[in-house]
């Protein structure tokens, strides 16, 4: 049982998913820009800064590959 302010998904006003935001952010490292990333995803420019940045969904951690 978590307690404390919802995170993520969980918040009822939240416009993206975590895989979303993973994505967000494999596709800002291959250079993809903030404007154009906001436009494919529906969300403005800040929110595609604040995710890139950090600032927001800071919890979402990239997925490592399990060992073999």
């Amino acid at each position: 049982l978590e307690v404390g302010p919802a995170r993520g998904e969980a918040h009822g006003r939240s416009k993206l998913t975590e895989d979303q935001v993973l994505e967000i952010r494999r596709e800002y490292a291959r250079g993809v820009g903030y404007r154009r990333l906001g436009k494919h995803f529906g969300v403005s420019f800040a929110t595609i800064r604040s995710v890139v940045t950090r600032r927001t969904w800071a919890h979402v951690k990239p997925q490592l590959p399990e060992p073999a």
